[in-house]
């Protein structure tokens, strides 16, 4: 799309109807400009928000990744403190 003139056409006294019709048209290209600048934002800010919800949706496999591998630790400490236990007990009856 071309870029129009930052100023609108300037008043022509002697042909007051040409200016209007310049005016006219300067306004329509500027609505053009507009739509097809709202339509681009429009398009970015979908994009945007499609990434962050596939951004949120790994941010919740990874929270439950994590949960997951924090009860896995928990477990094994679990099992190491009765393993631990379990060693004391018998070293204790080898010593005895």
């Amino acid at each position: 799309m071309a870029k129009i003139s930052v100023n609108p056409p300037t008043f022509q006294k002697t042909d007051p109807e040409d200016t209007v019709k310049r005016l006219c048209d300067y306004n329509i290209k500027l609505q053009e400009q507009l739509q097809f600048s709202l339509t681009a934002i429009e398009r970015r800010i979908e994009e945007a928000i499609a990434r962050m919800e596939k951004l949120n949706e790994k941010m919740v496999q990874l929270e439950e990744q994590t949960d997951s591998v924090i009860s896995a630790q928990n477990k094994l400490g679990s099992s190491v403190s009765q393993l631990t236990s379990r060693v004391a007990a018998l070293e204790a009856k080898v010593n005895g």
